[in-house]
C-alpha cells in the first residue's frame, strides 16, 4: 500500500515526489525565484521583468516607458513583453537602490542571453534540490538533523519548493493542465527560448 500524505488528501507520498521532483527539475519559471523583486507591494511572485515594470523609481527614469507600461494596464504578460523589449534596447538607468540595480543586471543578462541565462538558473536549481534530497535522506533514513548544512539548505530551498507547489495547484485549478503536462512543456520552453518561433523569456510563465 502507498503511504498517504498527512495533508495530500489522500494522494500517495511516491506520486506527490513524482510530481514535484518533475517539475522542478526542468522549471522554466524557476528564474522568477532567482531573479524575482519579492518586495515590491502587490505583485505576485511571476518574474524579475513583471516586478520590475511595476517599480515607480524604474519607471521615473524613462518617460516613454511609463506611457508604454500604463497603457498595458494590467495585462501581465505585456507588461513583461514590453518591459523585456525596453531592457533589449540597453537603456542607462540610474536607481540608487542596490536590490533594483541587481535585478536589472540580472534582467538585462535574461534579455540579452536567455538560454544561456536560464540554463545556468536550472543548474542553481539542480543544484539546491539535490542537496534538499540528501538532506532529506539524512533525517529520514539516517534519523540525524544534526547535519552541518541542513539549515541552510531548508532557508534556500523552502521558498522554491513553496512557489512550486503553488505553480502546481495554479496550473492544475486554473488550466486544468496535470503537473508532468506542466513539466514537459517547461522544459520545451527552456530548450526554444531564444528559436524565432519559441517562446520569450516573457512567456515562460505562462508555458
Amino acid at each position: 500500500m502507498h503511504r498517504r500524505s498527512p495533508a495530500g488528501r489522500g494522494l500517495p507520498q511516491d506520486f506527490l515526489r513524482r510530481e514535484i521532483k518533475s517539475r522542478l527539475g526542468t522549471s522554466a519559471d524557476a528564474v522568477d525565484l532567482v531573479v524575482g523583486f519579492p518586495h515590491v507591494t502587490g505583485v505576485r511572485a511571476s518574474g524579475g521583468l513583471l516586478a520590475l515594470s511595476y517599480d515607480a523609481r524604474i519607471r521615473e527614469e524613462d518617460a516613454r516607458l511609463c506611457r508604454d507600461l500604463d497603457a498595458a494596464g494590467a495585462n501581465n504578460r505585456e507588461r513583461a513583453r514590453r518591459m523585456a523589449r525596453w531592457l533589449a534596447a540597453e537603456p542607462i538607468v540610474r536607481v540608487d537602490d542596490p536590490v533594483a540595480t541587481a535585478a536589472l543586471g540580472r534582467m538585462r543578462e535574461l534579455v540579452a542571453a536567455p538560454s544561456v541565462t536560464l540554463g545556468r538558473v536550472e543548474r542553481y536549481l539542480r543544484g539546491c534540490f539535490r542537496r534538499l534530497y540528501r538532506q532529506r535522506n539524512i533525517v529520514l533514513h539516517g534519523g540525524s538533523t544534526r547535519s552541518i548544512a541542513l539549515p541552510s539548505t531548508v532557508r534556500t530551498a523552502g521558498s522554491l519548493v513553496g512557489a512550486a507547489l503553488d505553480r502546481l495547484a495554479h496550473g492544475h485549478a486554473v488550466s486544468g493542465v496535470a503537473p508532468l503536462d506542466m513539466a514537459g512543456r517547461a522544459e520545451l520552453a527552456l530548450r526554444v527560448v531564444e528559436d524565432a518561433d519559441g517562446w520569450g523569456p516573457h512567456e515562460l510563465l505562462d508555458v
